[in-house]
């Protein structure tokens, strides 16, 4: 070949390379771990509960600053391969709500956390879950005085509890507001 013919076999290669590169799924970039979290007033009437944790979103990218974040319970999610975990407190004129946020490495090892929690966490072997239609994967447990959310989708593991009156025997309006929420949050995962 001559060197015109290899430049131009070169630069076929790279056009062909580069087009394939910015089409696949996988190359795109995963929104920062942040932009997940509503804004206040974004949903609903939520906003940030400043009386519970520092302002704004909290984060971390190490285990010694996912503990200092986490009140236990943090050791299924820490054996996993992780880039970041955030939290936020909200609330409004009637529930209190907490969201975390796992970034997991990949789709596969957020898929490993989500079946594993059920049988490496006792907090979560202790609650009754029932599937629910959320991302990737959902389900929800009724503590008794929360509704407990846990959702994958891709490499994202979500965490999400709602408080509602105790004394209330089944609370459909909490329970509503908190699949509104995590569908905010859901809908800006790609």
């Amino acid at each position: 070949m001559s060197w015109s013919t290899n430049r131009l076999v070169l630069a076929l290669a790279a056009v062909a390379l580069s087009s394939w590169a910015c089409n696949g799924d996988d190359d795109d970039p995963l929104p920062a771990i942040e932009t997940l979290f509503p804004a206040n007033n974004a949903v609903g009437a939520f906003v940030e509960d400043t009386a519970i944790g520092a302002a704004g979103v909290e984060t971390a990218t190490d285990d010694a600053g996912v503990v200092a974040l986490i009140n236990g319970g943090a050791g299924p999610f820490l054996q996993r391969d992780y880039d970041a975990f955030a939290i936020e407190h909200y609330t409004d004129s009637t529930f209190d709500l907490e969201l975390r946020v796992w970034q997991l490495a990949s789709s596969a090892v957020a898929t490993d956390l989500y079946t594993g929690l059920l049988t490496e966490s006792s907090t979560h072997q202790a609650s009754t879950w029932t599937d629910a239609s959320l991302g990737d994967a959902g389900r929800i447990a009724d503590t008794g005085a929360t509704f407990w959310f846990n959702v994958r989708k891709g490499p994202y593991l979500l965490e999400q509890t709602i408080a509602y009156d105790s004394g209330a025997v089944v609370d459909d309006p909490c329970k509503t507001a908190g699949q509104t929420f995590i569908n905010a949050v859901l809908a800006k995962i790609p």
